[in-house]
This record gives structure tokens, sequence and C-alpha cells, in this order.
């Protein structure tokens, strides 16, 4: 019900990056230098977890910290307009719009985090189990996947439809329904390294760490598999699935690729710095993705390179468009960083 201005389940952007040129804007410094993608909250409110809880940059740009502790996990804006946060030491905490703290559980271990229409939570964590919270925080289920597979985290959760949930963890891709029964369990043949894409017809993607992307029927049955001809992934790399058919990854050791639905390359782009992990298409088809030397590369849906905006710091997670088309990234350089359509002349 939230738009949080990141991908969707499909890797796309519902917004767009808007303008043709771009500028540095705003750093805000954020404590510690571990932090989180940003979400935007309530009245242009931009949200991000960090070493010691969640800083909030206000309308006026100031920012409030919400001690918690270290928080690993991104924030993510529940129905309500809560923030939904789990920190280190496993207390999920929900942040009231004033900042204050709503409700919390304690014992939940960190994971990537699904808000549900109803107002609860789906939490694939650490120690491959899934977890539903409802909106007070009380725990609806809790499902171990542990027992099935011997290594490998749980990737995050996606809605694979409105009763039925997908999460991944090692070789396998379970599709669980919204009382934590397992519905089916489906093994793809090799460690799954990113979260699963769900398409519009209810397909799962997935990488794998071979070099392959495979493609699941409504999370049951493998229906394809695309192979990559010497492109083993790291646990770096990226998918993303255009309205088209069409990929999108982000492959340090090459750069951004775009691929038609068959795998054959579309086009590649490359700088002289890998690209790395984070990567989205928004709602123009525009492709975003970061590279090692903290720059933020903008690439035309035909794949020119538009323009590197150096951020000054390695990007944490998704870059995050707010409703007004700027872009938000956190940074390990320890900032909030803020990227506007350009004012000044072009040098």
């Amino acid at each position: 019900a939230i738009d949080l201005g990141g991908p969707r389940r499909d890797g796309v952007i519902a917004r767009t990056f808007a303008g043709e040129r771009h500028e540095i804007v705003e750093r805000l410094p954020l404590p510690g230098r571990r932090s989180t993608a940003p979400v935007e909250w309530l009245e242009g409110r931009i949200a991000v977890s960090t070493g010691e809880g969640v800083t909030v940059r206000m309308p006026d740009g100031h920012t409030h910290d919400v001690t918690l502790g270290p928080t690993p996990t991104r924030p993510i804006v529940l129905p309500s307009n809560d923030l939904f946060v789990i920190t280190n030491d496993g207390r999920a905490v929900t942040i009231a719009p004033d900042l204050t703290i709503r409700a919390e559980a304690r014992g939940i271990m960190p994971g990537g985090a699904l808000a549900l229409a109803d107002g609860s939570v789906v939490v694939a964590t650490r120690s491959r189990s899934v977890v539903r919270l409802d909106a007070a925080l009380r725990t609806v289920f809790s499902t171990s996947l542990s027992g099935t597979v011997t290594a490998g985290v749980a990737q995050p959760a996606a809605l694979l439809s409105p009763t039925r949930i997908v999460v991944a963890v090692g070789e396998r891709l379970y599709v669980l329904d919204l009382a934590g029964s397992i519905l089916s369990s489906t093994d793809v043949g090799d460690r799954i390294i990113a979260a699963p894409v769900v398409d519009r017809d209810g397909h799962v993607h997935v990488l794998v760490q071979a070099g392959q992307i495979v493609v699941v029927d409504h999370g049951r049955h493998v229906r394809a598999r695309i192979t990559l001809e010497g492109r083993g992934f790291d646990a770096n790399a990226v998918l993303a699935r255009d309205g088209d058919g069409s990929y999108r990854l982000a492959i340090p050791a090459i750069g951004v690729l775009a691929l038609e639905p068959d795998g054959t390359t579309r086009w590649s782009v490359a700088t002289d710095a890998p690209f790395h992990g984070p990567l989205a298409i928004d709602a123009a088809h525009t492709t975003l993705a970061f590279d090692r030397r903290g720059r933020l590369g903008v690439i035309s849906v035909a794949g020119e390179l538009r323009e590197r905006i150096d951020l000054g710091g390695i990007a944490n997670g998704f870059p995050m468009i707010a409703s007004d088309g700027t872009l938000w990234a956190s940074t390990d350089a320890s900032q909030l960083v803020h990227v506007a359509v350009a004012t000044r002349p072009d040098p």
C-alpha cells in the first residue's frame, strides 16, 4: 500500500528519476559507517537505518536520531504509516510518526522484511526461518527452513500472490501461505544468490551462482534456464526484470548487462571501476547502478551511459527515488546523499 520509492519485486521502481543532468544538493552525516538504503516516509521525511538506530531527515533539512543500537535492516513503511526495523540484537520495533516507539518484540533475528496489506510483516531471517508478525508485533507464525537446506542464507521474501510468499534459501525456493505452511519446495540446482524476482504472471526468476537465471513457474516447477557462458555470479550480483521481459544484471567482473528474455545480450556497459550490487530500473526504463568508486551510473534504455554522479562513497543498498523525482542514497562514507536536477551551468 505504501510506495517506498525503491524497487518493486521485479526490480523496477514505480517512479522516474527526473531530469537530464544532476548534482549533489545535500550531504548529511550519518552515525557509524554502516547504514541501509533509505526510504521516503511521511510528508517528505527520509529514514535510514544506521549503526545506532534510525536517522530521519525531516522536511526542514534537520536530522533526528532514534537510538536503538545497530540496525542492519532497511526501514519499511507499514500501511499504518509507522516504520518497522529490526536491530542487530533481535529487537523488532515500530516507530510512530512522532518518532516514539509504538511496539516492540524481542528474539526476532534480522533479515529482509516484507510488509503485507493488513499491516503484518514477513521476515526471512539469518537463521533460515520465516517469521510473520502482526501489526502489534505478535508472532503469527515462525517456520524454520533450516531442516531442508544445509547452507545458504535466506534471501528477502517476495509476494507471489495475495495469499502466497516465496523465499529463496540455499538451492531451494519455498512457497508459503500466510499461515506459515510450506506449500512447495523446488530445488533449482545451485546456490541462489539474490532475492527472487516475481513477474506479473507469477513466475519467479532467480540468479544462481554458476551463472544461470532460473525461471520457476509460480514458484513450483523449473520452466527455463538461461545460461550465461563464462559468467559465474558472486554474492554482489543483482537481477532486475523490465516490463518487456528483458533483464538487467550488475556483475562486478563485467559491468551492467541488458539481456533479452532468451538470455542474448542486448547491451553492456562498463567503466573504469566495476559495477556491484545495487541496481534498479525506473519507470522510464532507465537503469540506475553503482560502481566501486562510489558513482551512480544513469544508463538509458538503449544502453548509453548518460551520467556518472560521484556520491563520495559506495552506496549501501538500492537507490531510493522520492516522490519529487530526486534520488537519495546512503554511502559507506557515513553520509545520506541527495541527488537532484542540476541548476548550475554545465562546466
